[in-house]
């Protein structure tokens, strides 16, 4: 009887699944030349860690769940990284007398026993998902590398730096150092790279879900050298270090190009450097990536749909203006349209957009492109920032006049963009005339789907969800694949205003009241962002805590 047949029973006895879903993974199986259990997963009738479970049953082995391991990353320090990733074996800890390593799939449970040659100790095999061990050895690869650059910074007695010398810096073990702080940050699934000079060391963060995280300390000896890396790929001036500079950096990262965009200001210990990460993948992913529930996609899409007007998004930094305002043009640019942006810098190319970077060494301000742009005849226009007044006024001229303009605003509150346009020196009956919809925007983290605990609301999360019964939401707890932070992702919180002829009507009139305008919102369905995020608490999606701190 073949191991597949033998699955087949093992699992249909077992009730995982029933005899004819059995039968069917079965011939898939057969078909594919693949191994049962790894069809059931594919049909989508079991998940990873059910398959992984009941199969470590079936080979009388350890199910490791990976989410309650402590894993010691010190552990796998005795093993090559290509002898971990060619046997798919990981170390997860030892003990006096043992050491655990986890598989992912059982043909490899020989490799893990040979590693007692390396430990000198009894071995404790156990099951794994791949996803779990994939994650596991890039993040081992990814800090290994990073190490030893810092190693052989340290090993190599010509570092000290002259900044004249750039040829010197191309060869130099700081070129190793600082690709692998952009790929463990890359791998890390981070936004921005925080370098920090302090009086006796240099800290390096990582923001990952919005929370600025520890990845290491340097010497500034290291940093110098480092720093002057940077500034050679990303075209700076090397011998600069007096006045802030911009730069971009692009790298390859497992056969994609990832953008970097490089900021330096000085700083009473040195230059700080921020890097952003641009993940264009994420850019562009589609409406379905943007968090929106499907009311607030159905609406999004009404609103782009219309020929003429001003659609503004509006939020913080890094609260996803851009990946939303990429995700428009992505589906407008699917008609017999011509579409031209204006942006500071391009953040994400996109084929069939006509995308014009702001350069104001060259005089070519938002203002003075916009006013080209309209004698280019286009059909739809992106402003990646109002900043001032004239610009302003042309993105309103321009939607008045039978172009739609998508803009972002920097205000609080969807609202706010039309008051902001106002204190720009709009007209006021312009704003409300020109205005098609305002989207304010927020990110919140997502609980991580493998830890989070179901609980009853106390009486103060009531107060402030503004519910009057209990309901069961969830908090965070955090485990080894949200990396113990109880978090894994973003998502957005939206607030969309609509200019209906009502809201034009009052807005169109100089005496505002904020409290008739609330009311009148409030009576036209409109949900603010407090609204939305206890919705996605409710969901849960996200925790209280990420509600009260928005």
């Amino acid at each position: 009887m073949s191991l597949n047949v033998r699955l087949a029973t093992f699992f249909a006895e077992h009730s995982v699944v029933s005899t004819e879903t059995a039968n069917q993974a079965l011939e898939r199986a057969n078909l594919n030349k693949t191994r049962f259990d790894v069809e059931l997963v594919t049909m989508g009738k079991i998940t990873p860690e059910t398959a992984q479970q009941y199969l470590a049953m079936f080979f009388n082995m350890k199910y490791l769940d990976f989410n309650v391991l402590a894993l010691d990353p010190s552990v796998s320090s005795e093993l090559p990284m290509m002898y971990l990733k060619d046997n798919r074996i990981l170390p997860i800890a030892v003990t006096q007398d043992k050491v655990t390593i986890a598989i992912d799939n059982p043909n490899f449970f020989q490799e893990a026993l040979s590693t007692r040659h390396y430990y000198n100790k009894d071995v404790e095999v156990g099951l794994i998902t791949s996803e779990n061990m994939d994650r596991a050895l890039t993040n081992i690869e990814s800090k290994r590398k990073l190490n030893e650059a810092l190693k052989d910074f340290k090993s190599d007695k010509k570092n000290v730096l002259d900044v004249d010398e750039e040829l010197r810096i191309v060869d130099a073990p700081a070129v190793q150092l600082a690709d692998s702080i952009l790929k463990e940050a890359v791998v890390s699934q981070a936004s921005d790279i925080h370098i920090e000079p302090f009086e006796e060391e240099v800290r390096i963060r990582f923001r990952i879900d919005g929370i600025l995280v520890l990845n290491n300390t340097i010497s500034k000896t290291v940093y110098q050298s480092v720093l002057a890396r940077y500034k050679i790929i990303g075209n700076m001036n090397i011998a600069e270090r007096r006045i802030p500079q911009d730069g971009k950096i692009r790298q390859e990262n497992n056969g994609v190009d990832v953008d970097f965009r490089v900021s330096t200001i000085p700083t009473i210990h040195g230059e700080k450097i921020v890097i952003r990460i641009y993940d264009k993948a994420a850019q562009t992913l589609g409406f379905e990536y943007l968090g929106a529930n499907k009311e607030q996609e159905t609406t999004l899409r009404r609103i782009i749909s219309k020929p003429h007007g001003i659609l503004l998004v509006t939020g913080p930094t890094g609260s996803g203006k851009s990946t939303t305002l990429y995700t428009f043009l992505k589906e407008l640019n699917k008609g017999p349209v011509n579409i031209t942006t204006v942006e500071d810098p391009v953040e994400n190319i996109i084929e069939g957009l006509n995308q014009v970077p702001v350069n104001p060494i060259a005089y070519l301000t938002f203002s003075i492109a916009l006013t080209s742009i309209s004698r280019q005849d286009p059909n739809i226009i992106m402003i990646g920032e109002i900043r001032d007044e004239e610009t302003a006024q042309i993105a309103i001229r321009a939607a008045i006049t039978g172009h739609l303009v998508l803009a972002t605003l920097h205000t609080n509150a969807s609202i706010g963009s039309f008051e902001r346009l106002v204190d720009m020196g709009a007209p006021t009956y312009l704003v409300a005339d020109a205005m098609i919809d305002a989207i304010a925007l927020r990110l919140v983290r997502k609980l991580c789907p493998k830890c989070k605990k179901e609980h009853d609301t106390t009486k103060a999360e009531m107060h402030y969800l503004g519910i009057k019964t209990k309901a069961k939401i969830m908090k965070p707890v955090g485990c080894a694949s949200c990396n113990h932070t109880g978090y894994q992702g973003r998502t957005a919180v939206f607030e969309i205003l609509e200019m209906s002829d009502s809201l034009k009507s009052f807005l169109s009139h100089e005496r505002r009241s904020p409290e008739e305008l609330t009311e009148l919102l409030k009576k036209e369905g409109m949900k603010f962002l407090q609204d939305s995020a206890r919705d996605l608490v409710l969901e849960g999606v996200t925790s209280f805590e990420e509600f009260a701190n928005l």
